[in-house]
């Protein structure tokens, strides 16, 4: 999910600088966003590469980072940055986009730390990152975040973050237009202003 942390960094430039355009924010799911493409209902999308469906043109934005968010009794918490090899993947709770996008099978350690042996039979499909986050805080484990979603957290659960490296791990965000796209000025348009607020990393 992106737009809860993408959304207000560019939306109010784009309506100040550009006052004559008229922009109309939907937030879908992937297949509702191709869908929608397909029946000319939406001049664009954010999504991540590569997108789910072919016959579109995908420019790439950025790379979306992710930190971890750490529950304050993990043993992690005690570290400053944290590698990837060392996460115990049996805490990990994620969405299952996120884990068949970051963690392949081979590489899944076979932990049974008490958190995983608490809550392992639950799998959370397309929740929001908040909604993990709020289990972490109240049942303690590890998830990824956006980095974006760090810009709206507060002293408190700020101290919950940590860096992620060997290897940083990320995404791309790409714009997402049909082709033969005869509004291009405009995802133009809301492209440079996207780039232009998104904060240096």
């Amino acid at each position: 999910m992106i737009a809860p942390y993408l959304v207000p960094l560019f939306i109010e430039p784009l309506s100040e600088k550009y006052p004559e355009l008229q922009v109309e924010i939907v937030e879908t799911g992937i297949r509702e966003m191709a869908l929608h493409l397909e029946n000319e209902e939406l001049d664009g999308g954010i999504a991540i590469h590569p997108f789910d469906k072919e016959g579109f043109y995908e420019e790439i934005l950025f790379d979306e980072k992710f930190v971890l968010y750490v529950g304050s009794d993990h043993p992690l918490s005690k570290q400053k940055v944290v590698s990837w090899n060392e996460i115990p993947f049996g805490d990990l709770i994620l969405q299952e986009d996120l884990q068949a996008h970051f963690l392949r099978p081979a590489s899944k350690k076979n932990d049974q730390s008490n958190l995983s042996r608490k809550i392992r039979n639950i799998h959370i499909q397309s929740g929001s990152f908040e909604t993990i986050r709020k289990i972490i805080d109240r049942n303690g484990g590890l998830t990824l975040l956006p980095q974006l979603s760090t810009l709206y957290m507060g002293a408190r659960r700020l101290k919950m973050i940590r860096p992620l490296e060997d290897p940083v791990i990320s995404r791309k965000i790409v714009l997402v237009t049909p082709r033969g796209f005869e509004k291009n000025r405009i995802t133009k348009v809301i492209r440079s202003e996207i780039l232009n607020n998104l904060p240096a990393q």
